[in-house]
């Protein structure tokens, strides 16, 4: 389901007044995430770091999704990140995010056939292959729902 213009403006509004965390509360937040699922834990480093997810998706606007998707999916790989980070390795969790965050959107793009970069045939590009990858993936899986 995607947001409406309201919720995407609220949930902006309430990204830039979120906290900003520190690196010693980071780790708190995702020791306590990790080792007993603290969904309270969890909620705060989400929020606080919601705002460079928005600011992540704006970059992809260019490729015609709407930002309210654009924004929902980039969340989606924030909330990736935080379940997959590891605080012993030693690096903030807003590092780690980026890359789930970089991730999830493109794939996105793909599923709905938006994605291509601009000025470049697209076999040359990486993410045409990720995007091959995931439309092949896609095809198998429907196949098989076809066929029972």
């Amino acid at each position: 389901m995607a947001l409406d213009n309201n919720t995407n403006m609220s949930l902006t509004r309430t990204a830039v007044k979120a906290e900003l965390l520190d690196a010693e509360t980071e780790l708190q937040l995702a020791y306590a995430w990790r080792d007993s699922r603290d969904e309270a834990a969890l909620h705060r480093l989400i929020t606080a770091y919601m705002r460079l997810a928005i600011s992540m998706a704006a970059k992809f606007k260019r490729y015609g999704a709407p930002m309210n998707d654009l924004v929902q999916e980039a969340g989606l790989g924030l909330m990736k990140a935080a379940d997959k980070f590891d605080p012993d390795r030693g690096v903030r969790f807003s590092t780690y995010a980026v890359w789930w965050i970089k991730a999830s959107v493109p794939i996105m793009l793909c599923a709905i056939g938006l994605w291509f970069e601009p000025g470049q045939p697209v076999v040359k590009s990486h993410y045409s292959l990720i995007c091959g990858a995931f439309k092949h993936s896609l095809r198998e899986k429907l196949s098989k729902l076809e066929k029972t």
